[in-house]
Parts: structure tokens; C-alpha cells; sequence
């Protein structure tokens, strides 16, 4: 039924899909196993990092600085990481450099799925 349309997809839409699954597959890898090793409370907060993290990693791949507001931002988010991540050595647990690990790379999926929209 769709065989005419499967077979005009271009060479690199495939491999644009499949580096966006890949990045996909391996930041839900991350926070998942660094969920094994932290509570579901700090993974869920330090997942949703990936908001603070977008314009910055946008400004790494288009070259297009952020505003002031993202950098105040990410320093009020950096801050909050110290709250909830910190314990009384100021040490982070594996657990969460893992979680943040994964934030950053949905971030990078936001960007490599719109680099495949454009």
C-alpha cells in the first residue's frame, strides 16, 4: 500500500532516523540505569534538565548564542542540581551524573531530530 512512498525516502532521511533513534535509545538507556543506582524523585527532576540544556547545545551545533535569560537559567538550574543532588560530602551518587548524562542527551535529540526537520 505505501511501497511507492517507502521506496522515494532518500539515503539520508534513513541514517538521519536511525542517529535519531540511536541518541534516543541511549539517553532512555542512561536514565534508566542511573534510576538503579539513585530514588525516582531526584532522576525525574534531574531528567527534566534537558530544557536548560537545549539552548546550549543548540548554540554548540548552529553557532547561535543563547540570551541572557537561558544563562541565568541555567545558573538558577545549577543551583537547584546542588540542592537536590548534593548530599553532606558534596558528592553527587553515580546515579545521578547518570541522570544528567541523560539530560544532556535528550537535549541532543531535540537537536538532531529538528536538524531532520529542516
Amino acid at each position: 500500500m505505501f511501497f511507492n512512498k517507502v521506496k522515494s525516502i532518500k539515503k539520508e532521511k534513513i541514517i538521519g532516523g536511525i542517529l535519531t533513534g540511536f541518541v534516543l535509545f541511549i539517553a532512555y538507556f542512561t536514565q534508566t540505569w542511573g534510576l538503579y543506582y539513585t530514588t525516582p524523585g531526584k532522576n525525574a527532576f534531574l531528567s527534566g534538565l534537558y530544557c536548560a540544556f537545549v539552548p546550549f547545545c543548540a548554540w554548540f551545533f548552529y553557532k547561535k548564542k543563547p540570551e541572557n535569560y537561558h544563562f541565568v537559567a541555567a545558573f538558577l538550574t545549577l543551583i537547584g542540581i546542588g540542592f537536590v543532588s548534593l548530599d553532606s560530602s558534596l558528592t553527587m551518587e553515580i546515579g545521578d551524573i547518570l541522570t544528567i548524562g541523560s539530560s544532556v542527551l535528550y537535549a541532543f535529540h531535540i537537536i538532531v531530530f529538528n536538524e531532520e526537520q529542516l
